[in-house]
């Protein structure tokens, strides 16, 4: 839906459009009521509004920094955007003041949201009538149905709420064998409903496996010859700009060359596999790492995590590859040493928490697992735009993350903040995503898991390990059992070991 201004006139003052309008409040739905508090005339008391609208909670938005008129202003449009609200019905818009309109006016420019101003009156002073002929796709209409459209059906809030499904049972003691014995064993060891729950999480990490290869750009026979020259570049760039230097370089060489310089000094690029060159390294490090992590994201327990990806091993091996991965449960990371980011999370970070940097940064640190420092660390443009993958610096490396559905709408958030605060402060470093939302030794963290009623999961150091997906490796050793094409690889029923 194109963004607009639409000025409804009320003029008989009628309750029943007040009453109808506040039926529409629906922010699941992507559309929001807003009733300015009354005797109060501030613009930024305006901006407070639209935050309590949105389900921010109002006494939290002074303490967290973000009361005056710019900075509430721009959560609330950061809120917007990264909750991706689609309309804003403002009641008695007759009555505020032309400040606060030119204030509407440019809220709804930044997010291109459709707003409904409703007036109870017959028209609008001259300075108002000013401002409005200033903007561009506006109209005028005399109801409430003719002033809205539908909301268009977007994935907007993924994650906001339970699945619905039963809650996955619980798993017994699993067998320490590597995934080559993994399944066998457990099917001498368990009873048959142990086995058969232990199963259906196993055959989730087949499945996840063989999709994720079969629709991977460098599983395919149909590679552009840029993509095996990707990693020459910065790792921690963002995918579009990772695309335009691959783009470059190809402007430089002929394929041959590229495939060459690929292959020669990277080992990359090997599209298809031979024979003669076994083993070599699968070239997408970062790739794997979301893949992990996004597998296990909803795992309810860490004997879940382990079938998982003894699954995915296995799934891996269909197709060629030897994953080796969480050798045992004794580490740490995504999956283990902590329960899940469920909706239930989200919802209690997204309504008890104002500051879309401080609520994306108790998020992040729930799905990574990751110290105070290294988030602080993770820049703006280690976010896709979608929030549906980051990557986050730890000590000497760069480590490739999937964000949980139910923690992407608080990044996105996140992001738009720090992207208006960069257009407009130059104070601190405005290129940090999360820095401002952690505090200097992790104490903002720590207060707002509190104030959530989460308990943070035990954090890196500088002395423990690394978190179990990064130190995953993964090397062509035969070749595939399933082809390329996503159909060469549809799900199986698992037979019975013998």
């Amino acid at each position: 839906m194109s963004g607009k201004v639409t000025v409804m006139f009320d003029s008989t003052d009628d309750f029943s459009v007040a009453r109808a309008a506040w039926r529409l409040h629906a922010p699941l739905l992507g559309r929001i009521i807003v009733d300015p508090t009354p005797s109060v005339h501030s613009t930024a008391a305006l901006a407070h509004d639209v935050l309590a609208a949105l389900g921010k909670p109002p006494h939290r938005i002074a303490t967290e920094g973000i009361s005056s008129d710019r900075q509430s202003w721009r959560a609330a449009a950061a809120w917007i955007l990264g909750e991706r609200i689609q309309q804003l019905i403002v009641l008695r818009a007759h009555l505020q003041s032309p400040d606060r309109w030119l204030k509407m006016i440019e809220l709804q420019r930044v997010t291109a949201i459709h707003m409904v101003l409703i007036c109870h009156s017959r028209s609008l002073p001259p300075a108002i009538e000013e401002i409005l002929a200033t903007g561009e796709n506006q109209r005028v209409t005399c109801g409430l149905e003719s002033a809205l459209e539908p909301v268009a059906d977007l994935e907007r809030h993924d994650g906001w709420q339970e699945s619905g499904q039963a809650a996955p049972s619980e798993l017994p003691s699993l067998p320490s064998s590597e995934f080559t014995r993994f399944r066998a064993d457990a099917y001498r060891q368990l009873s048959n409903d142990e086995f058969s729950a232990v199963d259906v999480e196993y055959g989730r990490g087949i499945d996840a496996a063989c999709a994720w290869l079969a629709s991977h750009i460098g599983y395919r026979a149909d590679t552009p010859p840029t993509y095996s020259i990707r990693s020459v570049v910065a790792p921690f760039l963002l995918p579009v700009d990772l695309e335009r230097s691959a783009a470059t370089l190809a402007k430089m060489y002929s394929d041959a060359q590229l495939e060459g310089l690929a292959e020669g000094l990277w080992c990359l690029g090997r599209k298809r596999p031979t024979s003669d060159r076994y083993p070599y390294p699968w070239d997408d490090e970062g790739g794997l790492q979301v893949f992990l992590t996004d597998l296990v994201a909803d795992s309810s327990s860490q004997r879940h995590t382990l079938a998982r990806v003894r699954g995915a091993q296995a799934g891996f091996l269909l197709h060629g590859l030897l994953l080796h991965a969480l050798p045992d449960l004794s580490t740490s990371g995504p999956g283990v040493g902590g329960p899940s980011f469920t909706p239930a999370m989200a919802a209690r970070i997204r309504t008890r928490i104002a500051h879309p940097q401080r609520a994306a940064a108790l998020a992040t640190a729930l799905f990574t697992h990751a110290n105070h420092d290294s988030l602080a660390r993770i820049l703006i443009s280690q976010l896709r735009p979608d929030a549906t993958s980051l990557q986050m610096p730890l000590r000497d490396r760069v480590v490739s993350y999937a964000v949980p559905a139910p923690a992407r709408g608080l990044l996105r958030a996140a992001q738009h903040f720090a992207g208006l605060r960069i257009s407009s402060e130059s104070t601190g470093n405005p290129w940090q995503l999360l820095g401002p939302g952690t505090g200097s030794l992790g104490d903002l963290l720590q207060e707002d898991a509190a104030i959530c009623s989460v308990v943070l999961p035990a954090r890196l150091d500088g002395h423990s390990e690394e978190p179990w997906h990064c130190m995953a490796s993964c090397w062509w050793v035969a070749d595939p059992l399933h082809g390329p094409e996503p159909n060469d690889c549809a799900s199986q029923t698992l037979k019975k070991p013998l």
